[in-house]
């Protein structure tokens, strides 16, 4: 996410540490340095007006517990703001004039998250108890005395307040829901934001004062962010898919888009010479920083990649199949320069997550071996509208398993793959996908790896804070509904994997905030007892996740070679294998 002030660029960097770290340069690119971090991993950043300092939030050993510091480029010490270990500080906004700081923190009561305001001068801070649930900070208002705070409900509901700091007041200011609403930029006249209120994909909206919103952008897909640019345009990422296009424009002006070509673009800003910036990359070119010229239509690099481009991937491109309720589900299919006929199976997490073609040097290992990689957007994943989203929630969980079993079958069929050579895997909420596969799907597979994953929703969900539990709810149900409870019994994987024989591979941190590693202690388990080979990476000082790049070099070689071990040697079965899961139940009859 980079960021201009004053005449620094600002960024988070992995070149020269173990940890994401805060980099500065001149405006140009220039003299860049490292300016804080690696001890702890650097997770944000907000910049003063002026350049001269940065406020900063780290996590020590991956737990999320933010604290906050102040980072000045004039030598000065750095200032803690936060420093309790148990408390958790998500990063807010720093005022127009520079001297307050608002950020989420469940300081008063661990259990809710609320809003904490914090004077940059003297230090003083005053909280603000809120109802239960996920809060955020999104801006000060133009004249610097109340907030833009909005509360998740779910990732298909958050609602826009605005508080008053002076009086705790607090005023609902957005048209009911649900919808989602983000990205607030304030004007004369209310604020410009991102929602799919009254529509299926993220729009560029203006929300008036007197609560009627106007369309300013709609694209007919997803509107990933947008920057007013000071002239009554908008420069927006629209989401096409596998990367962003970049549209200029007004509803006066008209919109252009830009002559570029599709990347994964992030964080658009504009720097003191008036240059549109932003960072981009793609699935062989690491991760670099570009500016714009507006008046001259010209691509400018201002932050080299670390790296040079990723050898053993030949293309990339959408890819598709039919669920059985048909439905087109879709997927992002790498395919390498020899193929060799096996296949990966890469679900995302979250399940709120999209799989684009971000610069991953696993990936592109495995296609420079002959494996062609497919990456499923399965119904729950982001990008792809509201409905897309809404569409494995709760009790409707069972239909991501068909999702992932109608893109195996095609890719089978149109990408001439081995059935006998065929791997799945995925992190978080993929790695719960990826233990549902082995679950009802096994035959199809020869081998996996889950990594940071769960079985068991209803522990998952129980061991939230509550203020993040009343959030996971609107995506897997109430557990005190016996109903729910039923279904995420009947769900579990757990029933299943010990009838699992193809090797699996795990991989968890002790420290992992969110799924604890229990998870993976169960499923090993259970693993072992119908005696499949398992191999298994624990780590003490990491989250949900990985930062540190050994442990993210020590994970990755483990698991190609974990896949080449039966990928490069298992040899074909008959072409007409039909798989079948629990009971020999035939797959395209298995989940109705």
């Amino acid at each position: 996410m980079p960021a201009v002030s004053g005449d620094r660029l600002f960024w988070i960097d992995t070149r020269g540490g173990l940890r994401p770290s805060l980099w500065c340069a001149n405006r140009d690119g220039m003299d860049a340095k490292r300016l804080f971090g690696d001890k702890d991993a650097v997770t944000s950043f907000r910049a003063f007006a002026n350049g001269t300092k940065v406020v900063v939030a780290t996590d020590c050993g991956g737990d999320e517990h933010h604290q906050l510091r102040v980072i000045s480029l004039d030598g000065a010490p750095t200032r803690h703001l936060t420093s309790d270990a148990f408390v958790i500080n998500l990063l807010g906004t720093i005022s127009a004039d520079g001297r307050r700081l608002a950020f989420a923190s469940n300081r008063q009561d661990r259990s809710w998250m609320g809003i904490s305001i914090t004077d940059l001068e003297t230090g003083e801070r005053r909280d603000h108890a809120l109802s239960q649930g996920e809060w955020t900070v999104d801006a000060w208002t133009k004249d610097d005395e109340k907030l833009y705070v909005s509360n998740h409900r779910g990732a298909g509901d958050i609602v826009l307040y605005l508080l008053d700091p002076a009086s705790g007041e607090l005023n609902a200011i957005a048209p009911l829901g649900p919808a989602r609403f983000a990205e607030i930029h304030p004007t004369e006249d209310g604020v410009l934001l991102r929602t799919d209120w009254g529509n299926d994909n993220i729009y560029v909206a203006h929300l008036r004062s007197d609560g009627s919103l106007r369309a300013i952008l709609r694209t007919g897909h997803d509107i990933d962010t947008y920057l007013p640019l000071g002239d009554g345009r908008i420069a927006a990422l629209v989401n096409v898919e596998l990367g962003h296009e970049i549209r200029i424009g007004s509803p006066e002006t008209g919109w252009e888009v830009l002559d570029l070509p599709v990347r994964v673009r992030k964080s658009l800003s504009l720097n003191s010479a008036g240059r549109l910036m932003w960072c981009e990359q793609w699935a062989n070119m690491p991760a670099r920083i570009v500016t714009w010229d507006l008046a001259a239509s010209r691509l400018d690099v201002l932050v080299q990649p670390h790296a040079e481009l990723l050898p053993g991937i030949a293309s990339v491109e959408p890819f598709r199949a039919t669920a059985p309720d048909g439905r087109e589900v879709p997927a992002i299919i790498y395919r390498p320069e020899n193929p060799n006929g096996a296949g990966v199976f890469n679900i995302h997490g979250g399940p709120e997550g999209q799989w684009m073609p971000n610069c991953e040097a696993y990936v592109a290992e495995m296609c420079r071996r002959g494996w062609t990689v497919i990456a499923p957007n399965v119904r729950g994943s982001i990008g792809f509208g509201r409905n897309w989203l809404l569409l494995d929630n709760v009790t409707l969980r069972r239909d991501v398993i068909a999702d992932i079993a109608a893109l195996y079958d095609a890719a089978i069929c149109k990408e001439k793959l081995d059935p006998s050579r065929m791997a799945v895997m995925g992190d978080s909420y993929g790695g719960f996908m990826t233990a549902l596969q082995l679950a009802y799907e096994r035959d199809r597979w020869s081998i996996a790896a889950i990594i940071f994953g769960f079985a068991d929703v209803q522990r998952v969900v129980d061991s939230f804070g509550s203020w993040r539990r009343s959030h996971r709810m609107w995506e897997y149900g109430n557990n005190a509904d016996p109903l729910v409870l039923r279904f995420q019994q009947d769900l579990s994987p757990l029933r299943f994997l010990s009838q699992v024989k193809v090797p699996v591979f795990l991989y968890h941190a002790l420290r992992d905030p969110r799924v604890p590693i229990e998870q993976s202690d169960l499923i090993e388990a259970e693993l072992h007892r119908g005696g499949a080979p398992v191999s298994r990476v624990t780590v003490e000082d990491e989250g949900h996740g990985y930062v540190n790049r050994e442990t993210r070099n020590r994970l990755w070689t483990a698991i190609v070679a974990h896949f080449a071990a039966v990928l490069e040697v298992i040899p074909s079965r008959h072409p007409d294998h039909s798989p079948s899961g629990p009971g020999g139940i035939p797959p395209n009859r298995r989940h109705h």
